[in-house]
């Protein structure tokens, strides 16, 4: 596969490896050129050079697996179908990272050492903050266990980008909107395909990705269940799939909506607000929340809040956090914890405190039902206690009168 060097005017290098030897050969900028590099490639694996061709030095062939390092990587990442925001977070923080090695003349993998991470993060975090630097290290750590699980003559060494290089970045506050603000944003939706997008939304707590790429095979009318489907299962992000209930109300809405809407394709919400796009999947809707909460006159929130709403109904009303995991499709259950910490969900401190007191267990101890002052308390126990303890751990009689 082709590499483009965006440090020599974003032409493509060809570059194949014989017999243990690495063969390089540049071409100019533009598709028809990266054509020719690829072929030039499937040419030279046929027909191996001898004389016209000869070896890379050390530096070309390191800087060149560089290269291709982190292009198959990127490569790797589109044929997996990662949404467009994945494939641009990891494409940018390559990029950084490789021109921040360039310019430091680290041309070969073997140079990215420990202190080499350090500085690249600290200068991350100088520049866009603590959370930022984390992305950074998620992806990079991700890239080189990649390379060393799918590459060959990928250095086996201790992975630089350790986890304990991790900034203690504070956790983001998750606006949570009233009852009365979410009611108001609901009753100004008019379309109606989008009320019905907006009640699947609450009733089955599903990321916008997820709902967009439903389709009626997702929909079981029968066990009253749909399938969701994302691709968060870690570092690698895997596919995930669970099924969530749907409540009678919206199984009807959902039936009705099959039958009556004008186009018929496989997927259950399509745009058509944009006759060139009539028919086809939602791919994002960024502004349809926020503009309607303008509209309305509340405080701004954003489609993913209204997961987030429907989470904290459940977690509020019953008080179980595993509710509310099974809900969010959270695969650990310290994330819907970080989630439920952030957003002020869980009840006061008070609340513990009188839950205790009121306890069976209290009562039983009898402690609360008494009436006594600590005082009366204090003499009563003194009363009950013969002898006293010294610091030497003797005991000695009591002067209080039997």
């Amino acid at each position: 596969m082709p590499t483009l060097r965006k440090d020599r005017a974003n032409q493509w290098m060809g570059r194949i490896t014989i017999k243990g030897k690495q063969y390089v050969k540049m071409f100019g900028a533009g598709k028809r050129e990266k054509e020719k590099a690829r072929l030039w490639e499937l040419e030279t694996k046929l027909n191996p050079p001898q004389e016209e061709s000869s070896p890379c030095n050390e530096d070309e062939r390191e800087q060149a697996y560089f290269q291709s390092w982190c292009q198959q990587f990127l490569d790797e990442s589109r044929r997996k179908n990662h949404c467009k925001k994945v494939q641009l977070e990891k494409k940018r923080v390559l990029s950084d990272f490789g021109q921040f090695c360039f310019d430091r003349d680290i041309l070969s993998i073997k140079g990215i050492t420990v202190s080499v991470v350090r500085e690249f993060l600290a200068a991350v975090n100088d520049e866009h903050g603590q959370k930022v630097a984390n992305k950074y290290l998620k992806n990079l750590k991700c890239a080189w266990r990649w390379g060393q699980e799918m590459l060959d003559d990928f250095p086996q060494v201790l992975n630089p980008f350790k986890k304990h290089m991790r900034y203690d970045a504070p956790e983001k506050v998750r606006y949570v909107p009233p009852d009365e603000d979410f009611i108001k944003v609901f009753n100004a939706v008019q379309d109606g395909q989008d009320k019905l997008m907006f009640l699947t939304f609450f009733f089955t707590g599903a990321r916008a990705s997820e709902l967009f790429r439903i389709k009626w095979g997702d929909v079981n009318f029968e066990e009253k269940k749909m399938r969701l489907q994302n691709w968060k299962g870690g570092e690698g992000h895997r596919e995930q799939v669970r099924y969530v209930a749907i409540p009678d109300s919206l199984l009807e809405l959902l039936k009705r909506w099959q039958e009556e809407r004008e186009c018929k394709v496989d997927h259950v919400f399509y745009q058509h607000h944009n006759d060139s796009k009539t028919g086809q999947p939602f791919t994002h809707r960024s502004h349809w929340i926020p503009d309607l909460c303008e509209k309305v006159g509340v405080k701004k929130f954003t489609l993913h809040s209204i997961r987030h709403k429907a989470a904290s109904v459940i977690f509020t009303k019953n008080g179980h956090l595993v509710d509310a995991q099974l809900l969010m499709g959270h695969k650990k259950a310290s994330t819907t914890d970080r989630y439920v910490r952030s957003s002020g969900w869980y009840r006061p401190k008070e609340g513990i405190a009188d839950a205790l007191e009121n306890s069976e267990i209290a009562k039983a101890m009898g402690f609360f039902g008494q009436k006594k002052a600590p005082s009366e308390m204090a003499v009563s126990d003194g009363e009950r206690n013969r002898g006293l303890v010294t610091k030497q751990g003797h005991t000695t009689k009591s002067n209080v009168n039997p």
